[in-house]
């Protein structure tokens, strides 16, 4: 899976503002993954890298990139510069860290360095539909993040990979009764925590 798919599914959901529509965004990208890209894809539409921390500042950003005009960059790729990035230390490991960055987002398109930050921290203020989708998918990301451990599992398990209950609590190793009511708990979280649509 080309990181633009995720890229594109990211911006479709900070777009739209109906929750089941998301879900079903997500839902689809994730079962067009592989199974190894599963994790990478689920963390990257989380707002997350799988490495946590990479050692990379926004000084490094900060010049921007150009951008490619084709997008070539898969998932496990992505996710392989960024462990390789965050693997780098010792002396001069800041430029190593940098010419890495420069490396993989001079092979990443437009929409791509916009997903991942790397053309700004806000939007175009002038845009407004640019300024609505960055604040939905804002509120999204940290409501996702705000809801404990055990919620996010099993509602990227139910509804991200949009698993049947009795095989999210077999990969779980809790009841069906869990899920259920986990899920619940969740998607309850969610909507306080979400604005309410107009």
């Amino acid at each position: 899976m080309l990181l633009a798919e995720i890229a594109e599914v990211s911006q479709a959901v900070a777009a739209t503002s109906a929750r089941l529509a998301k879900i079903e965004m997500l839902a689809a990208a994730l079962r067009e993954a592989g199974p190894l890209e599963v994790p990478i894809a689920v963390a990257y539409l989380s707002g997350e890298l799988p490495q946590r921390q990479i050692g990379v500042g926004w000084a490094v950003l900060r010049d921007g990139f150009r951008p490619a005009e084709v997008p070539t960059l898969g998932l496990a790729e992505v996710d392989a510069a960024f462990s390789a990035i965050g693997a780098v230390a010792g002396k001069g490991s800041a430029a190593a860290r940098k010419a890495l960055v420069g490396e993989l987002f001079g092979r990443a398109t437009a929409a791509e360095l916009r997903d991942a930050g790397a053309d700004a921290v806000l939007p175009d203020l002038t845009d407004t539909d640019a300024v609505v989708a960055f604040e939905q998918r804002t509120e999204l990301i940290d409501a996702f993040r705000s809801l404990p451990r055990r919620q996010r599992e099993v509602l990227a398990l139910r509804y991200y990979l949009d698993m049947s209950v009795a095989d999210a609590a077999a990969t779980l190793r809790i009841s069906e009764g869990a899920v259920r009511s986990t899920a619940s708990r969740g998607l309850d979280a969610l909507a306080r925590a979400l604005p309410k649509e107009p």
